[in-house]
């Protein structure tokens, strides 16, 4: 799936025994079983990283790996979080620096998690085109982008039901990309969508600390893990344009991590943040590390965007809007008569003040 050529400094051993329990290897036999299927490309992916652990090659710092806190003080455990299982396993050390032994204990396996995509309840790849009363969405199986020249994909945040909600709301959005070439063209040509269903975003000020902290969000490693193997499948097709939307920047941001940390290069593919919740100065620098052919417009924001904008920016733009607000009340009551016409001189040169700094600030 992916093309694994990680610094030998970080990767794991690879002369270390990797061992797997009785149990976890009958979880990882049951994983390779789903992966028999095509339509379960989502256990493909999952066993190509299970391989990647057993294998020593998984590196050792990659965003996938999160602690996993136990009772035992002596035990260092960690998780995989990957499309339908879990994976805990256990890295013990002799010294600071080296590694004894990693023990795969446990790996879960979800045998419903491909229901559940079908029916839309699980992250998946959709390919969208415009019909008379609206978007026509079909799910595209093996998870791979259309083979076309300039082909948009957008990448949704996580607060839609499903993918016919999400890619009417989506569609208006990446008009604003300017590699989409506008509303005509996207209604024209259509675009894929990699949906992530959920009721709240990754991003946003409501979840601020996870949303500063994009790629150590486990809720998000499912779908990113799935969109990078899209990226990488689709490495071979020119112009594609990855376009995420609000807190789907978290997903694309971790998508592109994971390829970094694989050594992949997109150098005919870019990418568009529309109204990111995560910080884009993180994608930025992952976009640049896949080689991606950026344009100088990388992201739009909303004014108030705290995350995206930065709380400085962001904050400036809340007290300008309230002093243009407050500016525009007072010339309103001037003219139906509820204040003066002249207003004493002292306030007047203070809100003149104010004006000249704020519109000297934008």
């Amino acid at each position: 799936m992916f093309s694994n050529s990680a610094s030998a400094e970080n990767r794991l051993n690879s002369d270390q025994p990797v061992s797997m329990t009785s149990e976890a290897t009958r979880g990882y036999q049951k994983l390779v079983q789903l992966a028999g299927s095509d339509n379960y490309y989502w256990a493909q992916i999952a066993v190509e990283v299970v391989d990647e652990l057993l294998s020593g090659l998984l590196p050792e710092n990659s965003i996938l790996i999160a602690p996993h806190p136990t009772s035992e003080t002596d035990r260092n455990e960690y998780v995989l979080t990957l499309p339908g299982c879990k994976v805990h396993f256990e890295k013990s050390s002799a010294g600071l620096c080296s590694v004894d032994f990693c023990q795969v204990l446990s790996l879960e396996v979800d045998t419903s998690y491909g229901e559940r995509v079908e029916a839309g309840g699980n992250p998946g790849l959709y390919s969208v085109s415009r019909i008379e009363d609206g978007w026509d969405v079909d799910r595209k199986p093996c998870g791979l982008i259309a083979e076309e020249k300039n082909r948009l994909v957008a990448i949704c945040d996580s607060v839609y039901k499903s993918p016919s909600e999400a890619a009417e709301i989506v569609a208006r959005r990446i008009c604003q990309a300017p590699m989409s070439g506008g509303a005509l063209m996207v209604k024209d040509d259509g675009f894929d969508l990699h949906f992530t269903p959920g009721e709240r975003s990754f991003g946003g000020w409501k979840n601020y600390h996870k949303a500063v902290r994009p790629n150590q969000n486990t809720e998000a490693h499912e779908s990113a893990l799935l969109l990078a193997s899209a990226m990488y499948q689709a490495k071979d097709v020119k112009g594609v344009a990855w376009i995420s939307e609000d807190g789907g920047s978290a997903v694309l941001t971790q998508a592109m991590t994971i390829l970094s940390e694989r050594g992949v290069k997109l150098p005919s593919h870019t990418a568009f943040l529309f109204n990111p919740t995560t910080p884009p100065d993180i994608a930025l620098k992952a976009a640049q590390s896949i080689g991606l052919n950026l344009d100088s417009e990388f992201t739009v924001c909303r004014s108030f965007n705290i995350v995206g904008n930065g709380l400085r920016l962001a904050t400036f733009n809340i007290l300008k809007f309230i002093f243009t607000a407050y500016f525009t009340f007072l010339s309103c009551a001037a003219l139906l008569g509820f204040l003066p016409d002249v207003l004493p001189d002292g306030i007047m040169r203070l809100l003149i003040d104010l004006q000249v700094r704020f519109d000297g600030l934008f």
